[in-house]
């Protein structure tokens, strides 16, 4: 496992997300990746079996593994 800035997380890659605040993280496969979305400096990650998650690019995530 890794820690990496959000902007560095590429499809296919498994990334540890938390399911509410404070709660427990669970692992999440990036399908698509839009940087710059919702805004310049944020991305946005569409994740295999739906949702979206919006991050500031450079925020720190961990990668469980890459794709």
């Amino acid at each position: 496992m890794s820690r990496l800035i959000a902007v560095a997380v590429s499809k296919g890659d498994i990334v540890l997300l938390e399911r509410e605040e404070g709660g427990p993280r669970l692992p999440r496969t990036v399908e698509r990746v839009h940087n710059g979305t919702p805004h310049l400096g944020a991305v946005r990650w569409d994740l295999a079996g739906g949702g979206t998650v919006d991050l500031e690019a450079l925020e720190p995530v961990e990668v469980v593994t890459y794709g």
